[in-house]
């Protein structure tokens, strides 16, 4: 795992203790998940593959409103099964 990544996490770990959220769920005997709902529920694949997909948009929108003399980069469409 990338470092930046672990910091990421443990930051996210520390905002959800501050604001009381904790992961409701077991799963295989797994509990206290870092990503979650803020209802402290699982989060489906529905609602990842939304956000994805408004990541994408946003993004690509931002490149395609670049100036014209600059590189634009645009990302395909994918799903959560892709990462």
């Amino acid at each position: 795992m990338l470092k930046m990544v672990r910091q990421a996490m443990a930051k996210e770990r520390k905002n959800q203790m501050r604001s009381g959220i904790r992961f409701h769920a077991s799963i295989a005997g797994y509990t206290d998940f870092v990503f979650m709902n803020r209802f402290g529920n699982l989060l489906n694949n529905g609602i990842i593959n939304k956000a994805i997909c408004r990541s994408v948009r946003d993004y690509n929108e931002e490149q395609l409103n670049k100036e014209e003399d600059e590189q634009k980069i645009l990302l395909p469409r994918f799903s959560y099964h892709t990462l």
